[in-house]
């Protein structure tokens, strides 16, 4: 038997002891902030390829949470290597959050996304540490903009313990907001509060907004997540998806695997319309006592069940069992980030590159691929590659991968334009799919999505402008029409309404906008301004750097 030094008995018990973090480190993908930070209640998204990851944040020196004075960020590619952005929505010391930022939630609703968070407000003898339900809104995920005023608060609540000189009665934090799936144009936002009943246990509130995010109203609480159900004191960090026709309800509790679930039919039914059943770790079949704050994500065809363990966020993809219960899994290291085409129109029989771009290929990976025509409304006609000829997988061992296709037409009988066809490309999970490329007879080419239109390459512009202005008709944060105004930079803008004659009515707003996306909604004062009568508004907007013009129809 050979000799063995003591150097090398040192370093075999180095490596044993590491050994077991190595292998835990490849159980799931983690997104660990830098130190001293650690991760707490957070939201998880995708946008343009990139996953983002917006959470509470509180330096692990600090026990008294004093240092949750911004929402952290973070992206990735792949979910498991995460490249650490500048933090947002940082506390304002002469604002309603000034002391805390928690919870942040973030959806996408018409190409902006709105992040719903808790705000908590400190001023002695008015507030103590009150917390209220906060928004903000962003066009790139990078730069946010918060509407000025708390939108949501337990005095809106009226069976809630509400009391703002009372730390302890001022309870309603971790917002989760999503379209109510019986009634279209209604949001539903679910967040934990105490009811004035039971001070010592918490429970969960729904409130309900029609189309308008600054507004909301209360439906009452959600008593499945109550003591008489769960036997625990708290109910925290809720959230719900759906499978199958089946809504799952997770929050988090105070008992030794936090996790807890439901199941039911109705996202809004009372305790005898859910099934409970109990610690996720029951389901699991292993201890989960260190996660807590659960999210989900669905990209494409894959499921993710995500969940706060201890310091990080832990990301697992969700293996469905035919009985509706699910086990989880390491995702995969590979993911197509994106597929595109150049032009966004061709000509039958004129050549097309196709591009892959992918992360992770590890020697190679074959990527299925299928199409769709697109009709002009959901759900788009699926087309095997075949039937687009194409190739029905492509061969991945680069970053990036391209290959040729000959542009071809496609019918159906429900097409309206029988002369042009709107064509997309996707991967066979629906991760990654291309922009509509229109194809048009020879000598036909036109704009995607608009075969009439002739596109002139002297009047295109970038899909980036530096300053914007773009009506949304039927906006979530108002009742009615907002102006979205976008500056890569802070800038002084006015906005004038002018009627279809051309003639100005009048001036709604000559204020400063920060940089990124501000909201100003067609109110009352635009109302006075454009008049009553209905019909087509112009506004334009002035500032330094040019000027910008929308429409606006007038309805009411």
């Amino acid at each position: 038997m050979p000799r063995v030094s003591a150097r090398a008995v040192l370093v075999l018990a180095m490596l044993a002891f590491a050994l077991p973090a190595v292998v835990e480190t490849a159980s799931a993908g983690w997104m660990i902030p830098p130190r001293p930070w650690r991760a707490k209640d957070f939201s998880i998204l995708k946008r343009n390829g990139l996953y983002h990851i917006f959470y509470t944040r509180t330096n692990i020196n600090d026990p008294n949470g004093l240092t949750e004075n911004a929402i952290g960020h973070a992206t990735s590619y792949d979910l498991f290597t995460w490249a650490n952005e500048d933090s947002v929505l940082p506390i304002r010391p002469t604002e309603w959050d000034n002391h805390r930022v928690w919870a942040p939630h973030v959806i996408e609703v018409g190409g902006l996304y709105y992040m719903f968070y808790t705000g908590v407000t400190e001023q002695p003898g008015v507030y103590s540490f009150h917390q209220r339900t906060g928004l903000a809104v962003s066009s790139d995920l990078y730069e946010w903009n918060r509407v000025d005023a708390p939108i949501y608060e337990c005095g809106d609540v009226p069976w809630s313990l509400c009391n703002p000189l009372a730390a302890a009665a001022g309870n309603l934090r971790d917002p989760f907001v999503m379209p109510d799936p019986s009634t279209p144009g209604r949001w539903l936002m679910y967040q934990s509060t105490v009811p004035a009943s039971d001070p010592n246990r918490y429970v969960v509130d729904v409130a309900q907004s029609f189309n308008d995010f600054e507004n909301w109203s209360d439906i009452g609480p959600l008593w499945e997540t109550y003591h008489t159900t769960t036997n625990r004191e708290l109910a925290e960090s809720p959230h719900l998806f759906e499978h199958d026709g089946t809504w799952y309800l997770m929050f988090s509790t105070n008992g030794s695997e936090p996790i807890a679930w439901s199941t039911g039919l109705d996202p809004l039914a009372d305790p005898s319309g859910w099934t409970y059943h109990g610690a996720l770790a029951n389901t699991l079949g292993f201890s989960t006592s260190f996660w807590f704050a659960s999210e989900f994500m669905r990209d494409g065809s894959n499921d993710y069940f995500c969940f706060v363990n201890f310091d990080r966020v832990d990301i697992r993809r969700m293996v469905w069992k035919l009985d509706g219960t699910f086990g989880v899994v390491q995702p995969d290291f590979f993911h197509v980030k994106s597929l595109s085409w150049a032009p966004d129109s061709v000509e039958i029989g004129s050549p097309v590159t196709v591009e892959l771009r992918s992360i992770n290929s590890f020697g190679g990976r074959w990527v299925k691929l299928y199409g769709a025509e697109v009709d002009g409304g959901p759900p788009d006609d699926v087309l095997s590659a075949y039937e687009l000829g194409l190739p029905d997988s492509v061969f991945v061992d680069d970053s990036l991968v391209t290959f040729p296709w000959i542009a071809r037409r496609y019918h159906d009988a429900d097409d309206a334009d029988s002369t042009n066809s709107e064509v997309r490309i996707l991967t066979l999970d629906g991760t990654a799919i291309t922009s509509v490329l229109v194809v048009t007879p020879i000598g036909g080419c036109s704009g995607s999505g608009d075969p009439g239109e002739v596109i002139d390459p002297a009047l295109r512009v970038d899909d980036h402008e530096s300053l914007s202005l773009r009506t949304l008709q039927n906006s979530p944060t108002a009742n009615g029409p907002v102006l979205l105004v976008q500056s890569d930079v802070p800038t002084h803008g006015r906005l004038e309404i002018f009627d279809v004659q051309g003639r100005r009515l009048g001036v709604l707003a000559d204020r400063a906008f920060p940089r990124g996306a501000s909201l100003v909604p067609w109110d009352g004062a635009a109302a006075a301004i454009a008049g009553a009568r209905p019909g087509v508004r112009f506004v334009r907007l002035v500032t330094p750097q040019g000027q910008r013009w929308s429409k606006v129809l007038v309805t009411r």
